[in-house]
């Protein structure tokens, strides 16, 4: 996978050569992660995150404490009264992996939907710049095997999401 892109990259480039002999070409190139992780809202996607998984935390805990009571408690019964309980636990326990499943999807949907927010933040003032500044082309930095300092955008971007 890594050669198909790279070779992607190279065909890519080689190309924008030949544009670049034809007429003026204006490049530049953008970290796009570095930007992505200064961005005031990923911190706060990620504090959010935190919460609902030490809530999450808590709740299931909770809720394991409450299986194992009732696994405790029918030590004491007598089978009859046994099998009631257990029932009551597989219910329970059906019911705390049910909630695992149910927050953890909740989680990664919550989290997907912040991160394409700030991408689309992101991508606005990529694009932004680009018609401010007549670029041609910006490109994020992962693709490049070398771009020279003076095409680096990356800090302009952040300071343009800092606004």
């Amino acid at each position: 996978m890594k050669k198909v892109v790279l070779l992607l990259s190279i065909i890519f480039l080689l190309g924008i050569g030949q544009i670049a002999l034809s007429a003026e070409v204006k490049i530049g190139y953008v970290d796009v992660e570095e930007v992505f992780n200064s961005h005031k809202k990923t911190e706060e996607l990620n504090n959010k995150l935190q919460a609902d998984q030490k809530e999450t935390k808590k709740e299931t805990e909770k809720r394991m404490k409450e299986i194992e009571r009732l696994r405790e408690e029918s030590k004491l019964l007598s089978e009859k009264a046994k099998k009631k309980k257990e029932k009551v636990i597989e219910q329970k326990t059906k019911e705390l992996q049910d909630f695992v499943l149910r927050t953890r999807q909740n989680l990664l949907e919550e989290r997907n939907k912040m991160m394409k927010e700030i991408l689309g933040d992101i991508d606005k003032v990529i694009q932004q710049k680009a018609k401010e500044g007549s670029y041609d082309l910006i490109l994020d930095s992962h693709v490049l095997l070398y771009g020279s300092e003076g095409l680096d955008l990356t800090d302009e971007i952040i300071k343009a999401l800092g606004k």
